[in-house]
């Protein structure tokens, strides 16, 4: 085997991949911190809420500091014997002789080589992680010429093991239909899990975009079912099966953030128990429905475990819509006063509060609300409080502006 990079040579981070990860993780931060703000509206006169969402959001702040630094000062470098990555905490190298391959991440660029390259040594536990890397074109060439292309390799295997799959179909020619008719599914699955909801939203019929979303749990447990060893729930980059991750997880964030910005609830207490019963069930089910867990490594199981986080999730969501949606009992009337009114503006929606004198069990004066309902009312004018049982008995609120 030849290597003929110089004796040294040293490859810089690219500085907009820093920034593009310190942005991600301080977005999704702020989104999450937000919305955890918003569900534990009902429960402000407890201000241990509020101290650990601030702790944890502060937390999380201080770690995407941490990890910019410690990207910004990472270096890639090749020895005349070995590969060394050096950043701000540690310091990893691996001899030639001990890489097993390299894989290369596209980034989805117009570049045709990705930017992102993971040196990847027998012995896993000195795993060089990825990085994305300026001037990498004599690099990938150099691995190229040296190494196994690991990605390309197991790409080639996992679809020769699916084309001998004879559960898969009679002969390779339908095992190939159902692998591309699969991966139809899957894309189909999503794009059902985004359009759908978001034309309902600009059309106004809201409780027909929950019931969608909804459904499309159930409806991506029966797809996988139906395409048992084809489409898998887990994402894994250039993978040859296709995942039926973002149906769920999209469906299930549309589910969480209609909950909670369309429904207003006194306390939590008793939906706790119910959401982890159904949560537990439906993650039973997506482990039966799919074999991609069967060789229980530590790998599976993490991903098990957040699949079972994204069940508690979907359960929440879904809990919070329907305990108000098929809440058909009379409510108790309070008349209060409204005192002021403001509009939140979104990217491309905005969130309508209304606030009141506190009034009978309601400890918050500042009520989401549609927008319907914020042009009836008018500062210094009566509304009522309507606070109803809910279909699954936890108590929650609405403005009535009815005359």
């Amino acid at each position: 085997m030849s290597f003929p990079l110089p004796s040294v040579r040293i490859y810089k981070v690219k500085k907009w991949k820093k920034l593009s990860i310190m942005l991600t993780i301080v977005g999704c931060v702020a989104i999450i911190g937000f919305a955890i703000i918003v569900a534990a509206k009902a429960n402000a006169s407890n201000p241990i809420w509020l101290y650990l969402i601030g702790i944890s959001v502060v937390g999380l702040l201080a770690f995407t500091a941490i990890y910019s630094l410690k990207t910004m000062t990472s270096e890639l470098i090749i020895h005349s014997n070995k590969v060394e990555l050096k950043t701000l905490l540690s310091t990893r190298s691996v001899p030639f002789s001990s890489i097993e391959g390299y894989r290369i991440f596209d980034s989805g660029d117009s570049d045709d080589i990705g930017d992102t390259i993971c040196i990847e040594p027998i012995d896993k536990n000195q795993l060089i992680p990825p990085v994305a890397l300026t001037d990498k074109e004599i690099l990938i060439r150099w691995l190229k010429d040296n190494f196994t292309d690991l990605t390309a390799t197991e790409y080639a295997k996992v679809e020769k093991e699916l084309l001998s799959d004879q559960t898969l179909g009679e002969n390779i020619n339908i095992r190939e239909e159902n692998l591309q008719l699969g991966k139809k599914v899957a894309v189909w699955l999503t794009a059902f899990a985004i359009l759908c909801p978001l034309a309902l939203q600009f059309t106004n019929p809201y409780n027909s975009m929950a019931f969608i979303s909804i459904s499309i749990v159930p409806i991506t447990f029966i797809c996988v079912l139906r395409f048992k060893g084809i489409i898998h729930y887990s994402y894994r980059p250039n993978g040859v099966r296709p995942t039926a991750f973002f149906a769920l997880f999209i469906s299930t964030i549309l589910l969480c953030m209609y909950g909670i910005f369309n429904y207003n609830y006194l306390e939590h207490t008793q939906l706790w128990i119910p959401v982890f019963v159904v949560a537990l069930i439906l993650w039973v089910l997506l482990l039966a429905t799919t074999n991609e867990f069967s060789k229980r490594t530590s790998s599976d199981i993490i991903t098990a475990i957040a699949f079972l986080v994204l069940m508690v999730l979907y359960s929440w969501g879904t809990y919070r819509i329907t305990n108000c949606i098929f809440d058909s009992e009379p409510g108790q009337n309070y008349v209060s006063e409204v005192v002021s009114k403001r509009v939140s503006e979104g990217d491309g929606s905005d969130t309508y509060y209304v606030t009141i004198k506190p009034v009978g069990p309601l400890n918050d004066y500042e009520i989401s609300v549609e927008e319907e309902v914020y042009f009836r009312t008018e500062e210094g004018a009566p509304v009522s409080v309507i606070i109803k049982k809910g279909r699954w008995g936890t108590p929650w609120y609405y403005l009535d502006t009815k005359e």
